[in-house]
């Protein structure tokens, strides 16, 4: 696990489109900034700054240009076709497989729940 987490940059919902954008393209090739910026209609600068969480949570592979592994293609084409229990089912896989993620939400459930200031106390001492 990486000293620091990378936390996202961006929305939810802008988080769903550069996942889309990055699995619009052919498996196993590696994409260039400026063509996931453009396909997702984010600014090449927000795209980059929520690259570090999705190599994080194993959406991407390290590198100049970013490659999009399996589970990025399935969890994008799964937006696509709205399909909500794979989007699930896939993000609690890459959650499960997240040391910090596993962490934080064992955290809540010791302490049955926590209200939003608690649970961003508890990632910044983290």
């Amino acid at each position: 696990m990486a000293d620091n987490f990378k936390l996202p940059g961006s929305s939810y919902e802008e988080i769903i489109k550069i996942i889309k954008a990055y699995s619009s393209g052919k498996e196993g090739q590696a994409q260039p900034l400026d063509a996931i910026a453009q396909a997702s209609g984010i600014d090449r600068t927000i795209v980059s700054r929520n690259n570090g969480f999705l190599l994080q949570m194993q959406l991407l592979m390290e590198g100049a240009k970013k490659t999009p592994t399996t589970e990025c293609f399935s969890l994008g084409r799964a937006y696509s076709l709205n399909i909500r229990e794979e989007i699930q089912k896939i993000w609690k896989i890459l959650i499960e497989n997240n040391e910090f993620l596993t962490r934080m939400l064992s955290a809540i459930k010791i302490r049955n729940g926590m209200d939003k200031t608690a649970l961003i106390n508890h990632i910044l001492y983290s």
